[in-house]
């Protein structure tokens, strides 16, 4: 395979003390990890893993266990105790050559952790290798996850060309996970191009999520894309528009609290203040508490506190 001009080849071994067969064996006998994930609810996702380590360890399936244990980093890292993440990949370390697999999810895991952080450079070079181990293995949902995140740690037009890649490898496959994919790549492609001030493309490619969404009935995320349409039509000047859109967002969900930033953004830019401090108030409450809420954009949420300080 060759990436940005070099030939690169990723190896992993099996660590010794494990049987490929046994543990091929006692795969078929654990739960799914994917299913066990509560997005919304990382403290109770990292209790069931931990509920599923005895097992898994007993039963020796290396592939498992380390697959178990990063999913149980990417809990903790998801409840800001980035530390203790760290700490859990390390003893992951052990285990994660027993698979592809495994090691995927070791580097993906090990990236958002760092991009977290701030250590772009690291996060960047271990979701590269990711997504290359990935393609080897044809580990197809795992190198889409490994090429959304290259596209959204990097920047400018360099990021907007890797959701390109991003959007067209999921568009070459069919299930409905991909399709989910598509939703994530269009928004975050969206929010990098209004970062450029390319509003035409940023509200192009919300659209295309908001289409994708409406057509899987994914109510959450046709939230989330009428939200950043809203956002949007705001920044290009059509503030009609982008308050219509938000009623109808938070006429259906009214803990919605990038809504609630929206709305709030409006109604200061039509110098309507006071409600404007209520509604960022309402924003802080929900967004300071939202493990999804960007690590790195803290300068983002202390505004909204600020603009919501004379709000009681």
């Amino acid at each position: 395979m060759e990436i940005d001009g070099k030939e690169t080849r990723v190896h992993w071994e099996q660590p010794a003390g494990f049987s490929h067969e046994a543990s091929e064996r006692t795969l078929s006998e654990l739960p799914d990890i994917d299913g066990l994930w509560d997005y919304h609810d990382p403290a109770g996702s990292e209790r069931r893993f931990r509920e599923l380590l005895p097992r898994a360890r007993d039963d020796a399936s290396a592939s498992y266990l380390a697959e178990l244990m990063t999913q149980i980093a990417r809990a903790i890292c998801l409840q800001r105790a980035y530390e203790r993440a760290h700490c859990v990949l390390d003893e992951a370390r052990a285990f994660v050559d027993a698979s592809a697999r495994a090691k995927i999810r070791y580097l993906l895991e090990r990236g958002r952790i760092h991009n977290d952080t701030g250590r772009t450079t690291d996060a960047l070079e271990h979701f590269r290798d990711a997504w290359r181990l990935a393609e080897q293995a044809d580990e197809h949902v795992l190198a889409a996850d490994a090429l959304h995140m290259i596209a959204y740690v990097t920047d400018g037009e360099e990021s907007l060309q890797w959701h390109e890649i991003a959007i067209d490898f999921c568009k070459s496959r069919t299930e409905e996970r991909f399709e989910r994919w598509l939703c994530t790549l269009h928004m975050n492609a969206a929010d990098k191009c209004s970062k450029l001030g390319a509003y035409d493309r940023a509200i192009e490619n919300a659209g295309n999520c908001l289409d994708v969404a409406t057509r899987l009935q994914w109510t959450e995320r046709i939230l989330d894309a009428k939200c950043l349409l809203a956002k949007l039509r705001r920044k290009s000047g059509d503030l009609d528009l982008a308050c219509a859109l938000l009623d109808e967002v938070l006429a259906a969900d009214e803990s919605h609290g990038y809504a609630y930033e929206e709305h709030a953004e409006c109604l200061l830019q039509l110098g309507r203040t006071p409600e404007a401090r209520h509604a960022f108030a309402r924003a802080y409450a929900l967004l300071s508490g939202d493990p999804w809420f960007p690590p790195t954009e803290t300068a983002r949420l202390e505004r909204i506190r600020k603009l919501a300080a004379d709000e009681s």
